[in-house]
């Protein structure tokens, strides 16, 4: 899966040419990511990136994901989405691959509603592909409860995902001529992932910021039946430190 970096260069690269002249704060550094992935033969990637975030009143973006709120109340939230799905491989990425046609990532966008609950943040999410290239949909409802103590900040939270079937298909489907003879054509249906995930952030000073995060995901039995897949769960795991300004 070695195009995710470039990919997440190309990310970056976009947020420098937004304005600087928008109000808030702006965050520069330097990122490092251990992804797993389930596919057989693929062992997890080390990956080594700039950082590049903005936290606005209503525009927050980083390197995979980006918000526009439309609508905020004490009690609800209404915002635009959009997130890079790091998903596929390419064909040479393993010999269990050997014959498949490479699956790419692609970038989602749609809307989410966020209500309070409890001290925490109850959020639903509906996400398309616009890049055309899985050409599907993921609905998503997270609970996310942050703590602070001090200079530490901690953020655990738990999802269900539910990925249609053109998605499933495209990342983990056997077309008829990736058949081989220890690989027969598959055709996946839609899913259901179920993941946790723990944030974190620990200020040194007003200005520089360690970040991190862990996040396991446990896929869907339309994705574990998948004869290229070998792993039900995978982890990712994301540090990070930047400079605010």
């Amino acid at each position: 899966m070695k195009f995710i970096s470039q990919i997440l260069f190309m990310a970056v690269l976009g947020t420098v040419l937004l304005p600087s002249v928008w109000a808030g704060e702006w965050g520069l550094g330097a990122a490092t990511a251990y992804l797993q992935t389930p596919y057989k033969g693929l062992d997890g990637e080390h990956i080594a990136v700039p950082y590049f975030s903005y936290q606005g009143e209503q525009l927050i973006f980083d390197l995979a994901a980006v918000s526009y709120i439309l609508h905020r109340s004490e009690q609800l939230q209404f915002a635009l989405e959009g997130e890079l799905r790091f998903e596929g491989y390419e064909s040479d990425d393993s010999p269990d691959l050997a014959g498949m046609k490479s699956r790419r990532p692609s970038f989602d966008a749609g809307a989410s509603v966020a209500g309070f609950v409890m001290g925490g943040e109850l959020k639903a999410l509906l996400l398309g592909d616009i890049t055309d290239t899985h050409k599907g949909y993921e609905a998503r409802v997270q609970y996310q409860k942050p703590y602070v103590f001090g200079r530490l900040f901690i953020a655990p939270a738990l999802g269900v995902a539910w990925l249609d079937g053109a998605l499933v298909d495209y990342y983990y489907g056997v077309e008829a001529g990736e058949v081989t003879s220890v690989r027969p054509a598959y055709h996946a249906e839609s899913t259901t992932n179920l993941f946790v995930e723990l944030s974190a952030g620990y200020a040194i000073s007003k200005t520089l910021e360690l970040l991190g995060g862990v996040k396991t995901v446990r896929r869907g039995s339309s994705i574990e039946n998948s004869p290229i897949v070998d792993s039900r769960n995978d982890t990712a795991v994301f540090s990070a430190v930047q400079y605010k300004f």
